[in-house]
């Protein structure tokens, strides 16, 4: 009888969509009466983001020199104790306008004795929305068996490299500045650098102090 639940198991987690009640089948058919320690449990983990600058947008420049959006992502287990060292990541997703990033789109973090890990993204280029979605890994008796969606949330954002090309050594340049000025007129948010529904000089400020910057060290 053991082994037909192990069977089981193993073919309702090789057909089951990641997320979808996996880690306590996985438990119950193949990591022994034990096994819920230390796996995720998506119904207990969770994740957040820390808050922008200004209200309206996330905005960043291609050295990292204006806001750095921090995800925090923190991992429980069936009995709600916290899951150290494993790894988690976030996968950036373009859904509107434009994106590139200077450190690629996924960052890794391993969570420390609390269950969190913690990941800093601040070089990106382009401007529109993007979805965050937040994957841990599934561990057993110090095996990995893929990835566990904890998540997705969106944000909207803004940079100075506004036709996200992420060059080195110096990416916003006088083709983004056509893109700016498309906003002095007819209002369009991605200008507007200080969310107060206008397009001015201190937008410009913002924008200009980039022109020195790209995606080099």
């Amino acid at each position: 009888m053991r082994s037909l639940f192990h069977a089981l198991g193993w073919l309702l987690l090789s057909v089951a969509p990641v997320g979808a009640g996996v880690p306590s089948l996985f438990v119950a058919t193949h990591c022994d009466s034990g096994g819920a320690v230390g796996l995720p449990d998506p119904g207990r983990s969770s994740f957040g983001l820390s808050p922008g600058a200004v209200p309206c947008q996330y905005r960043f420049w291609a050295d990292g020199g204006l806001d750095i959006l921090t995800v925090n992502v923190t991992l429980r287990d069936a009995f709600d104790t916290p899951i150290d060292s494993s790894t988690v990541e976030v996968h950036l997703k373009s859904v509107s306008g434009t994106f590139c990033s200077c450190e690629g789109t996924v960052f890794t973090a391993v969570t420390d004795s609390a269950g969190i890990g913690q990941m800093d993204i601040s070089r990106i280029g382009g401007w529109g929305q993007l979805d965050l979605c937040v994957t841990a890994e599934v561990m057993c008796h110090d095996q990995s068996y893929g990835r566990l969606a904890v998540g997705t949330l969106p944000i909207t954002f803004t940079s100075s490299d506004l036709n996200a090309s992420c060059e080195t050594p110096v990416s916003t340049n006088v083709i983004d500045l056509g893109w700016f000025a498309a906003g002095l007129s007819s209002y369009v948010q991605y200008a507007d650098y200080d969310c107060n529904l206008q397009i001015t000089i201190v937008d410009l400020g913002i924008w200009a102090h980039a022109l020195d910057k790209g995606c080099g060290p």
